[in-house]
C-alpha cells in the first residue's frame, strides 16, 4: 500500500494520494520470498507513507495503522513513514499512530534484502525517516506503541533518522532477536549493526542541513536477544530511555562503535530525564556511551561473567552525570564500571558495585584509562579534574582509587 501527497490523482493499484485520515486496520500483509532486488525505496515493502516535494502538495496528518499482521516482506524496510528533503512533512499537526500491529520475521525468507545485499544495509521493519539534505521535510508526532516485533530475520525493529521529532516507541513487548538470523558477512569479526531500536543521525553522514532526531521516547519495551543493542543512538538530541527491560545482548566488537543494551554513540539525553529504571540483565554490556551529553539515574545492572557494567569513552565534547547508579553480580571475570579518555565539561560519577571489590580479585570494580581503554591505567580519581568521582561504593566500603589488581590501601567504611 503506497500512501502519497502528490497534488495529481493517480490510478496505481494501491495507490493512496492525499492520504490524510486514513486508516489501515485489521489486514494481514504477507511479503514475497522471490528477491525484489533491494531497491532503497519503495519496492519489497507491505505500507509506504510519503510526503513528496512536488508543488501543491500539503502535509500528511492522521494515518493510523492498528492491528494488522506484517509478515515475511523482501525490501529494506517494511512499513516506512518518510518525508523527502524540503517537502512539507508528515505529522506536523496530528499523531501519526503505528500501534498493536505484529511483525512477523521469525522465519528465513530467501529473497530477503537482509541476505542479498552483501548485509550492508540497514533493514528495519518499521523506518522513520526525514530530510538529511535540507531541515525542511520532518516526520513529527509519530508513535509506535504497544506492537509485538519478532525480528530475527532482519536487522532490526525501529529505525528513527535524521528529519524526525517527538517520536515515541513504547511497550513495545517482545522486541525479539533482532538480527539473530542474519547470515554474518565475513563472520563476527566485523561489523554487524543489529539494533532493536536504532537512532540515528544520517546527515551527518552525508554532510547535509537535515536535523537530527530530537526528542525520541523509548519507554516501557521489553527487547529479548538482540545481537549488538537493545537501543543504539547515534546523534540524537532529547532521548528519554527509561522503564525498558533489556537481556541478551552479545556483540563484542565495539572497537568502532559502543554496543550494549543502550549505547549512545556522541548522543544527548534529555535535561533532567536521565536513563532511568531500566533492567538490564543477563548483556555483554549495560550500558556503554561514547561521547555526547548524557545523564544516567537508578537502573538494574546485573552483569555476566565476562561482561561489562558499564562503558564510557570521553573526549573533547563530551559531558556525562551518572548518579546512584548500582551494579549487581554473582559471576567471575565480571567488571562493573570502565573508562576511557577525559570529557572537557564537568561531569559526575557516583555508583555502587554489588560484587567487586575496590582492588584485587577477578571481577575489577571501578577502573580507568588515560586514553583508549586497556592502555595507560589510572590510579588515582585526582588525574580527572572535570569529573566529581564519589561515593563509589564496593561491596560495602568505599573505593577511595581506580581499581588496581594489588590491594596498596585499606578501603573505608562509607
Amino acid at each position: 500500500m503506497f500512501l502519497t501527497n502528490n497534488a495529481e490523482g493517480s490510478s496505481a493499484s494501491g495507490h493512496v494520494v492525499n492520504p490524510s485520515n486514513v486508516t489501515i486496520e485489521n489486514i494481514v500483509f504477507e511479503g514475497s520470498s522471490a528477491s525484489s532486488g533491494c531497491p532503497q525505496w519503495a519496492y519489497g515493502n507491505a505500507i509506504w507513507v510519503e510526503s513528496n516535494n512536488i508543488p501543491g502538495a500539503a502535509s500528511i496528518e492522521n494515518v493510523k495503522v492498528l492491528r494488522n499482521v506484517v509478515a515475511n516482506f523482501n525490501g529494506m524496510n517494511w512499513l516506512a513513514v518518510i518525508a523527502a528533503d524540503d517537502s512539507p512533512g508528515v505529522g506536523q499537526h496530528s499523531a501519526i499512530v503505528i500501534a498493536g500491529n505484529t511483525f512477523e520475521a521469525n522465519s528465513a525468507n530467501p529473497g530477503s534484502c537482509v541476505n542479498n545485499s552483501a548485509n550492508t544495509h540497514p533493514i528495519y521493519q518499521v523506518l522513520i525517516a526525514g530530510a538529511s539534505y535540507l531541515p525542511r521535510g520532518l516526520v513529527s508526532n509519530v508513535m509506535v506503541d504497544s506492537n509485538n516485533f519478532q525480528s530475527q530475520f532482519v536487522k532490526g525493529a525501529v529505525m528513527v533518522t535524521s528529519g524526525t521529532s517527538r517520536i515515541s516507541i513504547r511497550y513495545n513487548r517482545p522486541i525479539e532477536g533482532a538480527g539473530t538470523g542474519v547470515i554474518p558477512l565475513t563472520g563476527w569479526s566485523t561489523e554487524q549493526g543489529r539494533y532493536a531500536i536504532s537512532i540515528y543521525n544520517t546527515a551527518g553522514d552525508v554532510g547535509g542541513q537535515g536535523l537530527a532526531p530530537d526528542t525520541i521516547w523509548i519507554i516501557g519495551n521489553a527487547i529479548e536477544n538482540p545481537v549488538s543493542c537493545g537501543v543504539y543512538a547515534a546523534g540524537g538530541k532529547n532521548l528519554i530511555i527509561e522503564e525498558n527491560s533489556i537481556s541478551g545482548q552479545r556483540d563484542a566488537f565495539d572497537a568502532t562503535e559502543p554496543k550494549a543494551a543502550i549505547a549512545l554513540n556522541h548522543s544527548a539525553t534529555m535535561p533532567l530525564h536521565p536513563i532511568l529504571n531500566n533492567e538490564l540483565q543477563g548483556n555483554r554490556v549495560g550500558i556503554s556511551v561514547a561521547g555526547g551529553d548524557v545523564s544516567i539515574g537508578q537502573n538494574s545492572i546485573t552483569v555476566p561473567a565476562n561482561g561489562y557494567g558499564v562503558k564510557l569513552y570521553a573526549d573533547e565534547k563530551s559531558a556525562f552525570n551518572i548518579q546512584d547508579l548500582t551494579l549487581n553480580t554473582t559471576a567471575t571475570n565480571a567488571t562493573s564500571v570502565i573508562g576511557g579518555g577525559s570529557p572537557a565539561y564537568p561531569s559526575s560519577l557516583s555508583i555502587t558495585q554489588n560484587g567487586w571489590a575496590s582492588c584485587g580479585g577477578s571481577n575489577p570494580a571501578l577502573r580507568w584509562y588515560r586514553g583508549v581503554l586497556g592502555g595507560d591505567a589510572l590510579t588515582s580519581y585526582a588525574a580527572l579534574p572535570n569529573i566529581d568521582i564519589g561515593p563509589v561504593i564496593a561491596n560495602g566500603l568505599l573505593q577511595l582509587a581506580f581499581w588496581r589488581p594489588v590491594c596498596d590501601y585499606a578501603p573505608q567504611k562509607p
